[in-house]
């Protein structure tokens, strides 16, 4: 593990958050979580952000990496940092069930532009992913979360996949409005089927919606009458989305 900590900030410009990873599971949102990575940059200052009140990113306090190696590998000297953390209240956003909250470390005035420069975060399996994708471009470029430098953090309750919630509404455009939201952790939507009497309509899509994101598609069935809309779609990982009970919606308009 310290040999690839080495490999990937040999050519990281600022630090890494190796912990917590992007998709961890915490035992309750009261619960202390531990951020912690390593830098390449002595006595360098990270700072942790939330998502929290008014959608917005939140200050969720500071650590500084060690002003002494923490341990050198392959001539590259490491800087260690950690930050033990009680997000706050307004950090945590309720799923159909459990709750998720979205963090990320930013290295304040780190970029080369005087900007703050934000730390990479990884998937779940990152290790054994190292050992797949042998190479540092290639260990970057698949083992980083698709989400980085974002990490979600769920409950235990939380749905175990994406759980795709619809509602209709009418467009001016003469088309009705098939609104997307993802209350579980991430998946992609792929297919959106409306119908009226005397009129229906497939969309074949792929569009990727995180936890708590959303997304309207817009149906070539007219918002007239009594217009049903069903969605399908998928798990990050290509499984079929499970959740089904909220992806079918009737509105009369």
């Amino acid at each position: 593990m310290r040999h690839l900590l080495a490999l990937v900030l040999s050519v990281f410009t600022t630090a890494c958050m190796l912990t917590p990873v992007d998709g961890q599971t915490v035992s309750s949102p009261t619960t202390s979580v531990s951020f912690g990575g390593y830098s390449n940059t002595a006595s360098q200052r990270v700072r942790l952000d939330y998502y929290g009140a008014g959608l917005a990113w939140r200050d969720g306090g500071v650590a500084t990496t060690s002003p002494t190696v923490s341990l050198v590998e392959d001539g590259v000297s490491l800087y260690g940092w950690s930050l033990i953390s009680t997000l706050p209240a307004d950090a945590w956003r309720p799923g159909t069930t459990g709750q998720w909250a979205k963090v990320r470390m930013m290295a304040p005035g780190a970029a080369t532009d005087g900007s703050d420069q934000p730390l990479y975060s990884f998937r779940p399996d990152w290790s054994s992913c190292r050992t797949a994708n042998p190479g540092i471009s290639n260990f970057i470029s698949n083992c980083q979360s698709p989400r980085s430098p974002v990490a979600y953090l769920y409950t235990p309750d939380f749905p175990a996949g994406a759980d795709f919630t619809v509602s209709l509404w009418w467009s001016s455009g003469g088309r009705t409005e098939v609104r997307v939201v993802n209350n579980g952790r991430p998946g992609v939507v792929t297919r959106i089927d409306c119908s009226r009497f005397g009129s229906s309509s497939t969309m074949t899509v792929s569009h990727a919606l995180a936890t708590g994101e959303s997304k309207s598609f817009f149906s070539a069935v007219a918002p007239i009458g009594t217009v049903t809309c069903s969605v399908t779609g998928t798990n990050e990982d290509g499984t079929p989305e499970a959740n089904t009970s909220n992806n079918r919606r009737y509105s009369t308009f």
